[in-house]
């Protein structure tokens, strides 16, 4: 991306296969904003045996207090952002956790996130993959529930605090107070005093403020 000198840009990942008309989808999206914009749209799993009509992307952030829970960003490979976002990454944190996670946070704080609810690629699926999903639903749920995982994830809570301090000064009085709202969950030894401040701050994963509840229930902070 330091390199990219184009006004708009995907980001490609060699062992997925796009459909046809996914550039054509999402340019219009892009084409009419004139600020830091990310686009992007859905995909199905593929594997050896084939496709999977599983959407992979379920959760779709709008707004801080429905991102920062992910542990996770948009996924990249489904993006197409415009330069005027790139242009942001010009003060990198000192700490990153994925590019995709980087880019959704600069989007969602300074710019637009837009979603183009349609499945336009496959997602490819392997044992040598760089990012692990689980496919089938009943492993997912398996291991959602029996981990020693917390809540908020490290690698991508130092990215956060990074992000913070790097972006701090062009922040919003209302970003600022969510982005110290949530490291006060992370920090604080309470499961009553996290659950007051998900619901104060109408916290939520993606848009799903009762699984956040949930997982708060179930595990340790981080």
């Amino acid at each position: 991306l330091a390199h990219a000198r184009a006004d708009i840009v995907m980001l490609c990942d060699q062992d997925d296969i796009w459909f046809p008309d996914k550039i054509e989808k999402l340019l219009p999206s892009v084409s009419a904003s004139s600020g830091p914009t990310l686009v992007y749209a859905n995909a199905h799993y593929f594997d050896k045996d084939g496709v999977i009509e599983r959407q992979v992307t379920r959760l779709h952030p709008n707004a801080l207090n429905s991102l920062l829970f992910m542990n996770a960003g948009i996924q990249g490979c489904s993006m197409m952002i415009n330069g005027a976002l790139i242009q942001l990454l010009n003060r990198q944190p000192e700490q990153v956790a994925m590019h995709d996670h980087l880019l959704t946070l600069c989007a969602i704080c300074f710019g637009k996130i837009r979603y183009v609810d349609e499945v336009l690629m496959l997602y490819r699926q392997h044992r040598n993959n760089a990012t692990a999903h689980h496919v089938s639903r009943r492993k997912q749920l398996r291991n959602w529930i029996f981990t020693a995982a917390g809540v908020v994830d490290p690698q991508h809570y130092a990215a956060n605090c990074a992000f913070y301090e790097a972006y701090k000064s062009d922040l919003s009085d209302m970003q600022v107070r969510v982005f110290e709202e949530y490291f006060k969950f992370v920090t604080s030894d309470s499961v009553l005093r996290r659950l007051g401040i998900i619901w104060r701050n109408n916290f939520s994963l993606g848009g799903n403020k009762a699984v956040l509840l949930l997982k708060t229930l179930l595990r340790k902070a981080i």
